[in-house]
């Protein structure tokens, strides 16, 4: 710092503001650190007094007296100033910094005063609102994860066409048969309506942290999928009685552990979300699968998923096919969050045919507090090639996973489970009882 004269500078400018002060501003800041470090002489500097003779001498008197007195410095009070000089340089430095920062983390911010902005950026979980202490109980809760649940109408527009040709409303039908009862089911399981047209019903169920009865978000959303099922065989039971082509379904079920995102189009509200993607296709139906089901070997399950492959490619990229005929699919994330929420016991049970299922069963409280059970299907997905099924192709051990809807199934299940509980309850009764028969015998 000595070399290149920094100290030097340092110690003019450090005096400089006194000297200012001093001389009651007859010179510029800029002209007494200049002279100081010897870069105006001092001729030039005469020449800009030269208006007040008198008062230019006792100027550069007084500015002679310090420009001496810093030529005369010892090394260790320039040592002080050089120690002083870096401090402040690097706070300097790091408040430049941190001011830049701030500045660019305020750029982030808006004051929002607009309902419409506020509104859409508390949906987006993107508000920060500070409240006084007597609101902070009315605040709503964050959403942490939801569950997107797709039903895929299928039948409608026939159905729709059939009505008009009698001069009937079809709005009125499916109102009364389909979409009313379904509203009804909704509170009860704590779900949403997202998307609502004549042949897709999205519904969602939103889990908010801090409320324990809002956790069972996947359960919710397969019991209700087994209600809005029921809805549909009460109307296809209508639909007969008014000689009309039966309504059937697919349903999806998908869970995403993060709170979904909003758009808006006026006043509607848009969400923006991958499990909707996701649930549309667990409640497709391959055309292929459901014209020729010469493949399937149960009636009772409603659900199944093939991998198909072909000879030049055999383990080629995925494609699914997927058989769902009012049937419920349950994605693998909401199944892992699905045995998170409730117990569920795995339970091997053969079929008539000779094939083995396993099946996972439990019960969950809806949030009107009644109970229900639930029997979740756990198969491999197969190989399929040329419309037929196939054997011994490599594959994943990826499964797929329903929720039985079929009452003799879930009853039969039932019963195997408290066969097992009956038979686990008399080891143990045994158990207590052995040492006191051993006892008493001897």
């Amino acid at each position: 710092m000595d070399r290149t004269g920094i100290i030097r500078r340092a110690i003019a400018a450090y005096r400089t503001p006194r000297l200012y002060r001093q001389l009651n501003g007859q010179v510029s800041i800029k002209d007494i650190y200049q002279y100081l470090v010897e870069a105006l002489p001092k001729r030039a500097l005469t020449k800009r007094l030269a208006n007040s003779p008198d008062k230019g001498a006792a100027v550069i008197k007084a500015l002679d007296v310090v420009l001496n007195y810093i030529r005369r410095m010892p090394a260790n009070k320039q040592q002080d100033y050089a120690i002083r000089y870096l401090k402040d340089f690097l706070t300097f430095r790091r408040d430049l910094k941190l001011a830049y920062y701030t500045y660019q983390q305020m750029s982030r911010l808006r004051v929002l005063q607009d309902s419409e902005n506020i509104k859409l950026s508390r949906d987006n979980g993107s508000l920060y609102e500070f409240r006084l202490g007597r609101e902070t109980d009315s605040q709503e809760q964050k959403v942490k994860a939801h569950v997107v649940l797709k039903a895929d109408v299928r039948g409608s527009t026939e159905i729709t066409r059939l009505l008009v040709e009698k001069k009937l409303n079809p709005a009125t039908h499916f109102s009364m048969n389909f979409f009313g009862p379904i509203t009804k089911l909704l509170e009860r399981f704590g779900a949403q309506k997202v998307f609502v047209e004549g042949d897709a019903l999205i519904l969602t169920v939103m889990e908010i942290g801090g409320i324990s009865t809002q956790a069972l978000t996947v359960a919710n959303a397969c019991g209700l999928a087994r209600k809005i099922l029921s809805v549909m065989e009460a109307q296809n039971s209508q639909n007969r009685a008014h000689n009309l082509p039966k309504l059937e379904l697919g349903l999806g079920i998908a869970f995403t552990g993060d709170a979904p995102a909003y758009l808006y189009d006026e006043q509607r509200k848009i969400m923006i979300s991958p499990a909707i993607n996701e649930a549309d296709r667990l409640s497709s139906c391959s055309t292929e699968l459901r014209h020729d089901t010469a493949w399937r070997r149960s009636k009772r399950h409603r659900v199944e998923v093939m991998q198909e492959y072909t000879e030049k490619k055999a383990t080629g990229e995925k494609c699914r096919l997927r058989y769902n005929v009012n049937g419920i699919e349950l994605a693998s994330p909401a199944f892992n969050k699905l045995k998170s929420e409730m117990v569920l016991h795995k339970l091997k049970i053969h079929s008539r045919s000779g094939d083995s299922h396993h099946y996972h069963v439990g019960r969950f409280v809806d949030r009107q507090g009644s109970s229900h059970w639930l029997v979740i299907r756990q198969a491999p997905i197969k190989g399929w090639r040329e419309g037929e099924l196939v054997e011994g192709l490599p594959d994943s051990d990826e499964s797929f996973y329903e929720v039985i809807t079929d009452t003799d199934l879930i009853g039969r299940v039932k019963e195997k489970l408290n066969s097992r509980y009956s038979r686990n309850q008399s080891d143990v009764e045994s158990e207590l009882e052995s040492p006191l028969q051993l006892e008493s015998d001897s």
